[in-house]
């Protein structure tokens, strides 16, 4: 019997309670080391990472919509400018339709005076 529990006391050299050769209070320890650097760096993640990246993004937001009022500020005063540049260039027309009638008149009138005069 004593040669019994000798050969497997040396073939089996660490006690039912061991995992990888470490206990489980050392086997605790360790995953509490892991999971509390895990937790300082996720920590350091957040506010070094997704912070800044919230706040820019909400000045960002912010900016888009400033350009989009002045967006639609400028498209309501292009109409504006178009209607008034529409209504100018027909009065040019206008103008250039009586100078092209008046200068035909003065052509006519110093034709007919020549033809007089000759």
């Amino acid at each position: 019997m004593y040669l019994l529990l000798m050969t497997t006391t040396t073939v089996v050299k660490h006690p039912s309670h061991y995992f990888l050769g470490y206990s489980l209070g050392e086997l605790a320890s360790i995953v509490a080391i892991v999971m509390s650097i895990s937790a300082v760096i996720g920590w350091v993640v957040r506010i070094a990472v997704t912070k800044p990246m919230e706040n820019s993004n909400s000045l960002l937001n912010e900016s888009i919509k400033e350009l989009t009022k002045k967006v639609e500020g400028i498209g309501g005063n292009a109409e504006r400018v178009h209607s008034e540049h529409d209504r100018r260039l027909d009065e040019h027309d206008v103008k250039l339709a009586r100078h092209d009638e008046e200068i035909r008149t003065l052509f006519d009138r110093t034709k007919g005076n020549r033809n007089e005069k000759s």
